[in-house]
């Protein structure tokens, strides 16, 4: 509160050096609902905030063009491991107490890239767990054993409607990470790219099962789940953390959260958590805007902001005492998410890390297509990483 009070105590005093300034930011997240606490921070301090959302995969290229044209944003709000692009959209260093001091060291590091800090972390989670309907499914399956029994006898059930029984976003990257960490693998490891390993393969060649025996349609993307989902029409759905409010909104009591099932009995997946940050290409902190971007950092990690986003948008909370109150207001689907958390593993944030996606996209792909071995597949990602990894110059 303290850190919040002063942060609106300089804004107001500064109201003439702030009149002129209007900040630009863009959120990746996809809960899109963070405009009013935008709107809010501008009311409290009188600083303008021109706000748009970009999709995770489309950001990359739009950030390079407005670079380019010297219009690049003020802010982005971003998943941690993607600062570790800082070499290329020159996001300016941080120091810790640049935040609040109820933030811990653990979230902070979250957003240390190759060493240096690159990120003001926000909110907390981004994890994958397994959402279910209830007036579909009875009982969630704790392995992909069960699942696959659970498919057979869902499909031998003659329906007046059709109902799908479960999906997820098969070919987006992050859905694999589960099945790597639950072979014992990591896409990065101590900075460097750790791609061409056993647990890559074993882990292509367990999901290209899953996919091939009917579990996921790779036809579905994520706005077809999506919409399967909150339909009413799909048994499972793995999905983030960040679509919680919505179903809980729109199924109610029919909704499920329980853990992706094991591999094997005792071989659990491992999906990966981060914090969304916040951060600050061309060098921004550097620039005139610097007290306006402070007072937007202090302002988004106090207490009172976090609690609220908290409440409007159920995402975790970064500051101690708002998490703290979050888990105490908690209902037995947001107490699921948080054991989910607690048995995943926090995303590298290298830039290792974020060189790596690319690469594992292609090696996917073609061992989706039987073009590649799992092995062949894991050794054709090493590769493509490491050629990127020299083609990249470091930010000065």
């Amino acid at each position: 509160m303290y850190r919040l009070l002063l942060c609106l105590l300089l804004a107001f005093s500064s109201a003439s050096a702030f009149a002129s300034e209007r900040l630009k930011f863009i959120y990746t997240h996809e809960n899109r609902n963070w405009l009013p606490l935008v709107e809010q921070f501008s009311v409290d301090t009188g600083i303008e905030v021109e706000v748009a959302w970009a999709q995770q995969s489309d950001l990359k290229t739009r950030m390079f063009t407005y670079i380019e044209q010297g219009n690049a944003p003020d802010i982005v709000l971003v998943p941690a491991d993607h600062v570790g692009l800082y070499p290329l959209m020159h996001y300016s260093p941080l120091l810790a107490d640049m935040g609040t001091d109820d933030v811990g060291k653990d979230v902070w590091n979250s957003a240390r890239s190759d060493g240096a800090l690159y990120g003001v972390p926000i909110t907390q989670g981004n994890h994958l767990v397994l959402y279910y309907n209830k007036a579909i499914i009875s009982t969630p399956a704790t392995t992909w054993a069960d699942m696959r029994r659970q498919h057979d006898a869902f499909r031998l059930k003659d329906r007046e409607q059709p109902l799908y029984f479960s999906d997820w976003n098969v070919d987006e990257m992050y859905w694999l990470m589960p099945f790597l960490g639950g072979f014992g693998g990591s896409p990065v490891t101590d900075g460097e790219p750790t791609l061409d390993t056993p647990a890559m393969a074993r882990a292509l060649d367990f999901y290209r099962g899953l996919v091939e025996s009917g579990l996921a349609d790779d036809q579905c993307d994520y706005n077809c789940g999506q919409q399967r989902f909150l339909s009413g029409t799909l048994g499972y759905l793995i999905n983030g953390d960040w679509a919680l409010k919505e179903y809980q909104e729109r199924l109610g009591d029919n909704l499920g959260v329980a853990t992706i099932p094991e591999i094997a009995p005792g071989q659990p997946v491992v999906p990966m958590f981060s914090t969304y940050v916040l951060a600050f290409p061309a060098n921004s902190l550097a620039g005139h805007k610097r007290d306006a971007l402070l007072a937007f950092i202090h302002y988004f990690q106090s207490n009172d902001v976090q609690l609220k986003i908290w409440r409007s948008l159920k995402l975790l909370p970064v500051s101690g005492d708002a998490y703290r109150v979050a888990v105490s207001e908690m209902n037995g689907n947001e107490k699921a998410m948080i054991s989910c958390l607690s048995k995943s593993r926090p995303m590298p944030a290298d830039s290792a890390m974020s060189l790596a996606w690319g690469a594992i996209r292609k090696g996917y792909l073609r061992h989706k297509l039987h073009l590649l071995s799992g092995e062949e597949a894991a050794e054709l990602m090493q590769q493509l990483v490491e050629t990127q990894r020299q083609n990249v110059t470091p930010a000065p």
